[in-house]
């Protein structure tokens, strides 16, 4: 596993504080720039070349000296705010799924090679699995992850029906799960219930298709 590296690299750090500006004003001057960073003017002009290249910011068309914000900026606002709607819609939906069936239940979003949980409610039994959002299970390795990755096939339909169930592996633990869907069909995360392996699972396969297809239709999903 590669270490994180901790130390600030001048460059990056220069170029967002440069973004930053932006948040209290639409639009400025190579020399508003330079007021508010501290940054030479030459640099400014190389630093502001660079971020109009890759579409983090662009001349403003009314006035060519003036700079604005470009649309990779709000391509990336965009989908940070789809992740807020998908794990606050997918918690609401969990709870209502565990309310109902009384174990664990997790989504998870694919990140790699895991699933990661980005919503959770827990069982109310005694014996129970408990999870934590910010968790990682290996995608070949859970049913949240096996469900993430049907999605990577062609069978839309088949992908939409399937229910998988999965021997964690180490944990004495089984699950359910189910793919979920975005606005524009693409699987953007699982639903899924977990129990102790001393408890039957499939007994959840509706609740775990019925969750899934909720929350697929609060991202706007429409079956065909």
């Amino acid at each position: 596993m590669l270490a994180i590296v901790t130390r600030a690299v001048p460059a990056v750090a220069r170029a967002l504080d440069i973004l930053e500006l932006f948040l209290g004003r639409p639009t400025l001057t190579a020399a508003e720039i330079a007021a508010g960073t501290g940054l030479p003017r030459s640099t400014v002009h190389e630093l502001m070349g660079t971020l109009i290249e890759r579409g983090y910011a662009a001349t403003d068309p009314g006035s060519p000296t003036r700079f604005r914000l470009g649309p990779q900026v709000l391509l990336l606002g965009s989908r940070f705010a789809d992740r807020l709607d998908l794990a606050r819609e997918a918690q609401s939906v969990a709870e209502a799924v565990a309310a109902e069936c009384g174990e664990t239940v997790q989504v998870a979003v694919l990140d790699g090679g895991f699933a990661v949980c980005v919503a959770k409610a827990d069982s109310t039994h005694a014996v129970r699995v408990v999870a934590a959002v910010g968790s990682r299970l290996p995608v070949r390795a859970s049913a949240l992850g096996q469900a993430l990755l049907a999605g990577l096939g062609t069978d839309t339909a088949a992908v939409e029906e399937v229910v998988f169930e999965h021997d964690e592996a180490g944990n004495d633990v089984r699950s359910v799960a189910a793919p979920v869907r975005d606005h524009n069909g693409r699987v953007v995360a699982a639903l899924g219930v977990t129990v102790p392996a001393t408890r039957p699972v499939e007994l959840w396969s509706p609740q775990v298709r019925k969750g899934a297809a909720e929350l697929s239709e609060r991202l706007g999903h429409q079956r065909s």
